[in-house]
């Protein structure tokens, strides 16, 4: 015989309190309903457990026998129920925050990380870098619990915050005729041979890149993130689209402001949409605060 656990649990509370009104009470259910679980318990085990008056409940000589396990399981249970509550509570206090790469020279993404971790010590925040498509499948599956990657598609399945927008510039070699100027157009692109470091988000790319390309220029692609991008245009004397913090990589390169430029630059925070812990809602508060946007 498969005894039902909860309803012998339940007959734990009723037999202590000797009331069915007591226990619905600590238990927060109707006492009818109560009573019907007790009733179905009886029927199961093929005896009465209580006596049942106007005024309260007794224990039958089976009730008793019954009453002492019934005692135990509701013990685990508790014990059970404190150990589940305080690995929620741990669980609450923990981020795993996943990173994309090319987010990595954008200064308001560790102004983001560094305030959380000062504002917030009891909450332990970790960290991880992959590709932005990556990032995206992970917290799909709840393998990390916020992403900060390159702009995307808003979705009905994730909360979405800028936290980062802004014009790219363009990085020039010094004795381009370009770096003459102090800023330069959309109609300098117009074959100009311009170094692109990879991204995989289509959308960002369309964002990003794509008004160069319609502009006229001649890309070179270079796979392998920022500093081989920067090192790839300094060595074959090219352009290069940037954020804007890469200075200081390549003193053969100067930057220069496109004043019209109709691209943009993007870095976004997304979290599930039913994620409410603790750790995961102080984030995205923060989130709101700490951002850079034109």
């Amino acid at each position: 015989m498969d005894v039902d656990l909860a309803r012998a649990v339940r007959f734990f509370y009723v037999a202590e309190g000797t009331s069915f009104i007591r226990a619905a009470q600590k238990l927060n259910v109707d006492p009818t309903w109560l009573s019907r679980q007790i009733q179905q318990l009886e029927n199961q085990l093929g005896c009465r457990l209580l006596k049942r008056t106007t005024r309260n409940v007794t224990l039958t000589p089976e009730g008793q026998q019954f009453f002492t396990a019934a005692k135990q399981l509701a013990q685990a249970a508790n014990e059970a129920q404190s150990v589940a509550s305080a690995l929620e509570q741990k669980k609450s206090l923990q981020l795993t925050v996943g990173i994309s790469s090319s987010t990595f020279w954008i200064p308001v993404r560790q102004a983001l990380l560094s305030s959380f971790r000062s504002r917030h010590p009891e909450m332990v925040i970790s960290t991880t870098a992959k590709t932005s498509t990556e990032l995206f499948d992970d917290l799909t599956q709840g393998i990390i619990d916020i992403a900060v990657i390159g702009a995307v598609k808003p979705t009905e399945e994730f909360d979405r915050t800028v936290i980062y927008r802004n014009r790219p510039f363009l990085f020039i070699p010094k004795e381009s005729p370009l770096a003459a100027k102090t800023t330069i157009t959309m109609a300098d692109f117009k074959n100009l041979n311009v170094v692109f470091p990879v991204i995989d988000n289509n959308f960002s790319f369309d964002l990003i890149y794509q008004p160069f390309l319609d502009a006229g220029a001649n890309p070179h692609w270079s796979p392998e993130g920022v500093y081989a991008a920067m090192y790839f245009a300094a060595s074959r004397r090219m352009g290069m689209i940037a954020w804007g913090f890469e200075q200081g990589i390549s003193d053969s390169l100067v930057l220069r402001e496109i004043s019209d430029c109709t691209a943009m630059m993007e870095v976004v925070a997304l979290k599930n949409k039913d994620d409410e812990r603790r750790a995961v809602r102080t984030f995205w508060a923060r989130a709101q605060t700490v951002k850079n946007v034109i």
